[in-house]
């Protein structure tokens, strides 16, 4: 896993394409392959365009598995948390295992 020293150029977080209501895999990896071909350094699945919350631990899991599928030399980053802790983890774990460089978890306190 990166260091945050490691992180460097251009991360672009990414919309998931939908259709149907569900995650449209085919235009996501489209949507990578573009973007790796336009020259950025990175992609952020799931994190700052909001809808993380919209999806399962499992079709986070199936997102992030066909982000990599295409994503050559791009560093990937993903959105794991839930207002579960427990698929906060699952998730998180489960990032890591695909191979992801790192993870974004909003955390919240109540000081």
């Amino acid at each position: 896993m990166p260091q945050k020293s490691d992180l460097k150029g251009i991360i672009c977080a990414v919309v998931t394409p939908l259709r149907a209501g569900r995650p449209d895999l085919y235009n996501l990896q489209r949507l990578v392959t573009t973007l790796k071909d336009e020259g950025i350094d990175g992609i952020l699945l799931l994190g700052t365009t909001g809808e993380g919350p919209s999806f399962s631990v499992a079709e986070r899991e199936v997102i992030i598995l066909a982000a990599k599928e295409v994503s050559g030399g791009l560093t990937v980053h993903a959105g794991t948390g839930f207002a579960s802790l427990t698929d906060t983890i699952d998730a998180t774990r489960r990032a890591f295992e695909i191979g992801v460089d790192s993870v974004v978890v909003i955390w919240g306190s109540t000081d």
